[in-house]
């Protein structure tokens, strides 16, 4: 069974669902640059009983938490009040802002779900087996169903003539793959997350739309595993288990169609920008994308790069099959069906010629969400 390692190449977020309340469950400490996600034992032992009441009157009307524990405590520092410390790269968020928390175990902090990494993968080979025989997803009943609201799409008949129809033939129930932790507590930080639009006048950040994410920065390294158990293996032989296309899922097969996805999805959205003319918006997004293309060329057998993380976009948490073309460079989708999903997939009605996605999410300076290597250890 081999070992893998994952590298995170960009800076990831995984969301818990919960947020950190901004000087309720955290304060922000200027002069180092960090945050306090507030221990409120920590508090009390400051604070005393004395002044509980103040403290939580305080909470209710939004008060500065820092400047009333400083009053407690003048050489207040950060440890006197964390629980968890959290870096800030770039701007910090206010008072009255949250961030949102990445997902973590009660004993090693953050790590990355076992569930998210299979599930990109799971995008990935669907989206390579639609590319390789698309005649079932080009006929239109097979994307969803009639209502009395119109035609609605959905995914269902595809991953069930694609992958399996049920759990027994479902050809990712082979692939495990753990939860990926790191050997230490990672020290996660805390940035800012913005959202790219096509206005009128151009692409600029969404004013009013921005917020803060805890992530994994870049250059962070995780043990974990993938592989197939032999047990399962053995039923497959015995077929006890119908299930097709399991050579798919061989490390050296897994990881050149990873590969060949995420250099086919960066290459697009490079040539995107590029015919959009790269505006200043954008930041450093363009050259990393450029960077990441690079090492997707260079890659050799024992590593692949892939995208997981939350706020990837549309394009690579889909695959972006149906906008995209087979194995022989042909549509997919005839552009009526493409016309009549896209509008679908919109939150509100646009012209047709606006770009689809028209936004991206992307951090402080540009930086894209969430690319990762993983690299078979010997």
């Amino acid at each position: 069974m081999p070992n893998i390692t994952l590298q995170t190449l960009t800076p990831l977020h995984i969301g818990s669902g919960k947020e950190y309340q901004g000087n309720f469950e955290f304060v922000y400490f200027a002069k180092e640059n960090k945050i306090a996600i507030i221990d409120d034992e920590k508090v009390f032992e400051i604070i005393g009983k004395a002044n509980l009441d103040e403290w939580v009157n305080l909470i209710d009307k939004k008060g500065d938490l820092y400047k009333f524990i400083k009053e407690q405590k003048s050489d207040i520092q950060l440890q006197d009040v964390a629980g968890k410390i959290i870096n800030v790269v770039g701007k910090p968020p206010s008072q009255q802002q949250t961030i949102k928390q990445f997902i973590q175990s009660a004993t090693q902090g953050a790590y990355i779900p076992g569930s998210s990494l299979k599930g990109a993968i799971r995008t990935i080979i669907l989206n390579d087996l639609i590319k390789e025989k698309p005649q079932f997803a080009q006929q239109k009943r097979n994307l969803g169903f009639d209502s009395k609201n119109g035609f609605r799409y959905k995914d269902g008949e595809l991953v069930k003539h694609y992958l399996g129809k049920d759990p027994n033939h479902d050809l990712l129930r082979l692939l495990q793959v753990s939860d990926f932790q790191a050997n230490t507590e990672i020290n996660t930080i805390c940035i800012q997350s913005n959202i790219l639009n096509q206005f009128n006048n151009g692409w600029a950040i969404k004013q009013g739309q921005t917020g803060f994410v805890e992530c994994i920065p870049a250059k962070t390294t995780l043990q974990g595993k993938i592989h197939i158990p032999e047990n399962l293996k053995k039923q497959i032989q015995e077929k006890k288990y119908p299930i097709k296309n399991i050579e798919d899922l061989s490390l050296d097969k897994l990881f050149k169609t990873i590969n060949e996805h995420t250099r086919s999805l960066v290459s697009d959205e490079l040539d995107f920008w590029d015919e959009e003319g790269e505006p200043d918006a954008l930041g450093e997004y363009v050259n990393i994308l450029s960077e990441l293309e690079e090492q997707l060329q260079q890659c050799p057998d024992n590593e692949c790069i892939i995208r997981i993380s939350a706020g990837a976009g549309w394009d690579f948490m889909t695959g972006a099959w149906a906008k995209g073309t087979d194995k022989n460079n042909e549509d997919i989708l005839d552009a009526k069906t493409w016309l009549d999903l896209k509008r679908k997939l919109r939150y509100k009605s646009y012209n047709d010629d606006v770009p689809f996605p028209k936004t991206r999410k992307i951090l402080t300076q540009g930086k894209p969400l969430g690319f990762v290597k993983l690299t078979i250890q010997n």
